[in-house]
This record gives structure tokens, sequence and C-alpha cells, in this order.
């Protein structure tokens, strides 16, 4: 699988070394909109399988791109991002994670068309816990 993680933070980063380290997976895609904070990230991990990638989140063409190249992807973005990463990835049909962490974004990613064949889906294995809309993922084929 090709993955891209979106962003470099201390989210991203881990999100990058579970990746990694996971044989499942074939690429990492590092995206950040600084070329050398991918960079630096995808030296840190050691991995042949963590790429650089510049992409600015703001810049709707380059993620869509992005996001059609891949498998997946995993939105460690601030969450000022996030509700128009979510519609990138409707856009590209690519799975997404989105980590949340503001609830009336969430609520706005919820409200998106697409339902639960386009993108709204909890799975209990990943988050046990009650299904509060704070954990989504963009499926591109909508199986629970």
């Amino acid at each position: 699988m090709r993955i891209a993680v979106l962003g470099t933070g201390l989210m991203g980063k881990g999100a990058a070394f579970d990746l990694a380290s996971s044989p499942q997976v074939e690429d990492v895609l590092i995206v950040d909109s600084e070329r050398g904070r991918a960079e630096s990230l995808a030296e840190w991990l050691k991995s042949p399988k963590a790429k650089p990638v510049t992409a600015d989140a703001q810049n709707p063409e380059e993620i869509v791109g992005l996001l059609e190249s891949c498998d997946a992807a995993i939105s460690c973005l601030p969450y000022r991002f996030n509700l128009e990463v979510v519609k990138y990835a409707i856009r590209a049909q690519t799975n997404l994670c989105d980590l949340g962490g503001n609830i009336e974004i969430v609520k706005k990613e919820l409200a998106l068309p697409g339902g639960r064949k386009g993108w709204d889906y909890h799975n209990p294995r990943l988050w046990p816990g009650p299904r509060d809309g704070e954990h989504l993922c963009s499926l591109r084929d909508g199986e629970a």
C-alpha cells in the first residue's frame, strides 16, 4: 500500500513511524508544505519506504492529485484544514483517516454529502470507544 501522511508534527511523526514499520505498507509519503520538514522526518525514519513530498493543504489540486496516487492517507494537520482535506479525499476517492480535534469541524464533515458509502465509517477494531464523530475514516468503497 501507498499511504500519505499529511503533516510532519508529532502526530505525523508517530503515524509515519508506525506505517514505515508495517510490512503491508510499501511507500509512506511524508507530506508537508515545507520541503525541509518532510525531508527531515523522512531521514529520521531511516526507512526506504519514506518519501518526502511537498504539497500545500490549501491547494486543492495539489492535494487531490497526491491523494489520487495513494491507497489511503492520514491527516495529521491542524484541525483548521480538516474539513477541506476530507472534501479533497472524497473528490480523490481515497481512504482518509482524519484525527479530528475540533467537534465543530467534525460536525461539518459529518454533514457532507455521501453518507456511509462516501466516507463516514467507524471501525471498532481501530477505536473501540463510542462512535462520537471524532474518528472518521474515508472509505473508497464504503465497506464496513
